[in-house]
């Protein structure tokens, strides 16, 4: 009897069996990969699972499950719907207050150069001549002047508009923030010695207005950042002295801004633009020891004004002209306050006349309110100053004394006492009913 051959297992049952297997193995990854430690799934959530992960191992990606998720399931996944919070209100920004000291032209001719000279040493020191008025500029947030004397180097040649470095270093550390450099003497060293005199201030930390060592930048003004105000300052010139004209050519003049209306009103305006909240403009104008204001000098105050400065700080007339307080009304059709001191006098000079020995140093505190972009003038005072020169060891010496310094004052001589009290007079008789003497009657 034959016998009966076994039927072998076909190659496709094989591999359906080892499918299956390989199915099985990845049902149970696939469950505890979804479960974890918890097997007390729902049936209908594991189903849902595992057919979302083997989507994800054949290589595609879930599929929404409709046309749009269910966002209140979503939300009771989550938890309770959060309410939502209320829109805050603009927090207002908080009103600004800056102080600001300003003093007239500083000139420092050979004498008052003598006067720092110590032969022993070979040396120059100058803090003498500010020791005694630091304290009344030192403390505002913000310390302007002029100078008529510049900065070019030694090597140069010493003269009334070239001083030492030590010069510099003691207007610095009585308390000077920025100088002018805009004036008819700015270029009596040449382009070069207007250079060296800005490089100086900038190795110092200070700033200069009014010129510049790239004649591409003339008009543009130096912005400062104090307290969270923007302060623009602008400085201009009337012209240039003789020497300067004969020596020159016009090309060689354009490093320094020149006082035409309609280039200050334009560079007011490109400040504004560029983010000043405050204007400044520093003119050197006027006429040399006249104390009557011209008329055009008043129109072109007014229309600097007009166009948006609020400050305006005349020198040059080496004597003190008024300060008065203007109400215009601007591009915006608001009316604005702007104050213009048509010359501050001389802070410094080696000049005797009465009318020269006498200054002030102008004090402004302002506030800027952000939310409506506007500035008001808290207060704007003066203090008279006075030149006094004294002999030292058979050698003058000069001392800027403030007319508040009253304690100084006491120890002087009865002569000394009286210049003081000249000196005062003029300038409160000068500076006029809108400004305040913040020094006080002398006795």
């Amino acid at each position: 009897m034959a016998r009966r051959r076994r039927r072998r297992i076909s190659f496709g049952t094989v591999l359906m069996l080892v499918l299956t297997f390989g199915a099985l193995c990845l049902a149970g990854a696939t469950i505890a990969y979804i479960a974890g430690d918890d097997l007390r799934l729902q049936t209908g959530q594991l189903f849902e699972r595992m057919t979302e992960t083997f989507r994800q191992y054949a290589g595609g990606r879930p599929e929404p499950a409709g046309a749009a998720p269910d966002a209140s399931a979503s939300q009771a996944t989550a938890g309770p719907t959060a309410t939502p919070a209320p829109t805050a209100e603009p927090t207002a920004q908080p009103q600004r207050t800056v102080t600001l000291s300003v003093v007239g032209s500083i000139y420092a001719p050979k004498n008052i150069r003598q006067s720092g000279y110590d032969e022993e040493s070979g040396t120059y020191d100058f803090s003498a001549l500010f020791g005694r008025v630091k304290p009344y500029i030192s403390q505002a947030d913000l310390t302007l002047g002029t100078i008529e004397t510049y900065f070019a180097g030694e090597e140069a040649g010493y003269s009334n508009y070239n001083a030492p470095d030590a010069l510099l270093d003691a207007i610095r550390d009585s308390g000077f923030d920025l100088l002018s450099l805009a004036s008819e003497y700015a270029l009596e060293k040449g382009e070069d010695g207007l250079r060296q005199t800005i490089m100086q201030l900038e190795n110092r930390g200070m700033i200069a207005a009014g010129a510049y060592a790239d004649p591409e930048q003339v008009g543009s003004a130096q912005m400062i950042k104090i307290n969270g105000v923007q302060i623009a300052v602008l400085a201009y010139t009337y012209g240039f002295s003789d020497n300067t004209m004969e020596r020159t050519r016009a090309s060689q003049r354009e490093g320094v801004a020149v006082i035409r209306q309609s280039d200050m009103v334009r560079d007011i305006g490109n400040a504004r633009k560029a983010g000043a909240d405050v204007v400044i403009v520093m003119p050197h104008w006027g006429t040399k020891n006249r104390e009557e204001v011209a008329s055009h000098t008043r129109s072109l105050a007014r229309a600097l004004a007009e166009a948006g400065a609020d400050l305006i700080l005349g020198a040059h007339p080496n004597v003190v002209q008024p300060v008065e307080k203007l109400t215009v009304t601007r591009s915006d059709g608001a009316q604005h306050d702007a104050y213009v001191a048509y010359s501050l006098g001389s802070f410094l000079t080696d000049s005797r006349e009465a009318q020269n020995t006498a200054g002030m140093i102008l004090q402004v505190r302002f506030t800027y309110d952000p939310q409506e972009r506007t500035t008001r003038f808290d207060e704007v005072g003066y203090i008279p100053t006075y030149i006094q020169r004294v002999q030292e060891d058979g050698e003058y010496a000069y001392r800027i004394l403030a007319c508040a310094d009253e304690s100084y004052i006491a120890g002087q001589n009865t002569s000394v006492q009286k210049a003081i009290q000249t000196a005062q007079d003029a300038v409160v008789e000068a500076a006029g009913e809108d400004v305040v003497n913040l020094s006080g009657p002398q006795t």
